[in-house]
């Protein structure tokens, strides 16, 4: 179940999925879910189709701030 402002999210990998993803979804501390969105009666499920794990682009040069 996922949360966020706005309510939940249940995120739902069918067998098939789950096993060609399992060691990603069992080790990854940040993960990444391509699939369909469904809504029925006001829950929201995720059907994922992929599992992957996402590239965070970090700033290569931050400069210095000096608040004297």
């Amino acid at each position: 179940t996922l949360e966020d402002e706005t309510g939940f999210a249940n995120l739902v990998f069918w067998k098939q999925v789950f096993d060609e993803y399992t060691v990603l979804t069992r080790t990854a501390s940040f993960l990444g879910v391509t699939g369909k969105l469904q809504k029925q009666d006001g829950v929201v499920h995720i059907i994922a189709e992929e599992a992957w794990t996402p590239v965070i682009s970090q700033p290569t040069q931050v400069a210095s701030r000096d608040f004297r």
